[in-house]
């Protein structure tokens, strides 16, 4: 019964591959260690083109262009935008926005959304290694102007913690929406200059409520913060996660994760197997997962619930198909 419900919901809910074309990165960045990599790795152009048309077979919509590095430093990064977009994919990106100028828009013009990482104002160069905050704000700009969806993404930490406000209301004045949620990494694991304490999660939280207006994105900020409440309060994160239904994330080589998160574990290789085959064989550890069972899903904050309107709806189903 529990791979019936993992098999349903995939099907419902499995639209997204989230795809690291390259693990180099030109920053720095205090809660990341992808740039500390010897091993630098670029997605062939021909790995790509096969995996794009493995996806496509399972009826994955949405390629993701995303981080574990610096999408932008891929060297073929406008031929692989043009080859998914020309599939027929809807595309999305994720950059720490320092790589981009005028002569990139073409290919930009081809994401649906474009999300800038960017943490603070006055502590950019603190957090990202580099002192490229005036560079990143012109290329939002020059994005903006452009017509493009461009976002901002902000990790807080506690050398960011206080900006928040200034954060919400400095890219508000740029006519950008801002995402603001607490690190990835979870506390146990992470440095402590990331961890936030329980009374800094909870003034996030009524700063996020005051000062977000876009619905939508204030309760989506709002949830990651709560979840860490519910960490500090029970001493893990209570309830299962949707995240390695909902996301194909793909490394470099065609390593296909659970997830993006610390705890994610090693499920297959999409270039040996196809996407059916990689599932059928972590059927049972996915359920886990799902029905908040796996003990290493138990401290992390990205974790992403499943609301229980949506099992019961599937349980029905799996009861009613009996």
């Amino acid at each position: 019964m529990r791979k019936i419900a993992v098999k349903l919901l995939r099907r419902r809910l499995l639209k997204l591959a989230a795809i690291v074309i390259t693990n180099r990165c030109n920053l720095r960045c205090i809660m990341c260690d992808t740039w500390k990599i010897h091993d630098k790795k670029d997605m062939t152009f021909s790995d790509f083109k096969r995996i794009l048309k493995k996806l496509k077979r399972s009826g994955i919509e949405k390629i993701l262009f995303t981080g574990y590095g610096e999408p932008l430093m891929h060297k073929e990064f406008p031929h692989f935008v043009n080859y998914a977009y020309a599939q027929g994919f809807k595309l999305h990106l994720v950059t720490n926005a320092t790589l981009i100028n005028k002569n990139m828009i073409d290919t930009l013009k081809k994401f649906e959304r474009i999300r800038v990482s960017a943490d603070s104002i006055k502590n950019y160069q603190k957090i990202r290694g580099k002192d490229k905050f005036r560079t990143v704000i012109k290329n939002i700009r020059l994005l903006k102007k452009n017509g493009l969806d461009v976002r901002v993404g902000a990790l807080i930490m506690p050398s960011n913690y206080k900006e928040i406000k200034s954060i919400i209301n400095f890219y508000k004045k740029e006519g950008v929406k801002v995402y603001v949620g607490p690190t990835i990494s979870s506390p146990p694991i992470a440095a402590k200059e990331l961890a936030l304490d329980y009374k800094a999660v909870e003034n996030a939280i009524k700063i996020i409520k005051g000062g977000i207006s876009d619905i939508k994105i204030r309760e989506e900020c709002v949830h990651q913060f709560k979840v860490l409440l519910n960490r500090y309060k029970n001493g893990k994160i209570r309830g299962g996660c949707i995240f390695p239904l909902a996301v194909v994330f793909i490394l470099p080589g065609g390593d296909v994760m659970s997830c993006c998160g610390t705890n994610s574990f090693f499920m297959g290789n999409i270039l040996k197997q196809s996407l059916n085959e990689i599932f059928k064989k972590n059927d049972d550890r996915i359920a886990k997962i799902l029905f908040g069972e796996d003990k290493n899903c138990n401290q992390c904050i990205a974790k992403q619930p499943i609301s229980r309107l949506i099992l019961d709806k599937i349980r029905n189903k799996i009861l009613g198909a009996g």
